[in-house]
């Protein structure tokens, strides 16, 4: 009877990396086509924020290497997430406060953002460069020229706004995610009797709801970030500052909100197939140990 009624145990750093890692390559792979065009929409922002673009469909997952590599990091900041909570818990994650499971999604994010800005940036040139060109260029050739330009330098280009945008997208995936789907289980009990259905609804509703605030409350810096690293040699823009003056002199400001259709779909596909398939292999590595 106790086996019924005992507690699943908690992931491992390393059971935590590989379903981190999984889960976030499924969610690349629906929502590369999205990161295409808005890249492609962006990259127009301070030239002209209304004209609109021209899909090539042979192209759209130009840039998906880095960014299923760009999956090994993100299960790196998730082995982090979950190894921390587990230290700190002994297991027994309920244990922590909240200000303490904020923190540790705030330390585990800002890990993730240093390598994610070179790899974004690997990312972004690939697509523009791939747009016009006769023959396809890999992002190792790219990252070859750009490093012979500028050195290491490259990787850091766009640091500021890539934490801009990060730091809330880890935050509210490691935290406001769990928080908001826990308040929707708990509010479904009554209403919902079967446990895996309730657990479902619960992730979707909280996933797209927190996956659209995100969105809409970063999409500004996304649209600097990617201004920054389109002149990833500096030639037009010195940093953030300069952009912002070009993006805002070309379109207003509702040339800082470019793309943002195609970026609500990224970050709800992102929360929603990252969260549901979490999920899944979570209870399953469980059930195999238990």
């Amino acid at each position: 009877m106790s086996s019924i009624t005992e507690k699943p145990k908690p992931l491992n750093a390393f059971e935590y990396y590989i379903v981190c890692w999984l889960a976030k390559s499924a969610a690349v792979t629906g929502f590369q086509p999205y990161l295409y065009l808005k890249n492609s929409k962006q990259a127009l922002a301070t030239e002209n924020a209304v004209k609109p673009i021209k899909i090539q469909w042979s192209k759209l997952y130009h840039g998906v290497g880095p960014n299923y590599l760009n999956a090994f990091l993100f299960a790196g900041m998730g082995a982090i997430n979950g190894g921390v909570k587990n230290w700190m818990s002994g297991g027994d994650h309920s244990k922590l406060t909240q200000m303490q499971m904020l923190g540790i999604s705030i330390g585990a994010s800002a890990i993730g953002c240093i390598p994610w800005c070179g790899l974004d940036l690997a990312i972004l040139q690939t697509q523009l460069r791939n747009k016009e060109a006769p023959k396809k260029i890999s992002p190792l050739q790219i990252c070859r020229e750009m490093y012979r330009e500028r050195g290491w330098k490259f990787l850091f280009r766009g640091l500021i706004p890539t934490f801009g945008r990060e730091m809330p997208f880890g935050v509210s995936l490691l935290y406001c995610g769990p928080a908001l789907d826990s308040y929707i289980n708990t509010k479904l009990q009554d209403k919902v009797e079967n446990e895996y259905v309730r657990k479902m609804i619960s992730k979707i509703g909280s996933s797209t709801g927190v996956g659209f605030a995100m969105a809409g409350g970063t999409q500004w810096v996304d649209v600097i970030k990617t201004t920054v690293q389109k002149d990833w040699n500096a030639k037009k823009y010195a940093g953030s500052i300069d952009a912002i003056n070009a993006i805002h002199a070309k379109g207003g400001l509702g040339a800082f909100f470019t793309g943002l259709s195609h970026r609500l779909k990224i970050v709800v596909i992102a929360n929603l197939v990252i969260n549901v398939t979490t999920e899944v292999l979570t209870k399953a590595i469980q059930k195999h140990k238990a």
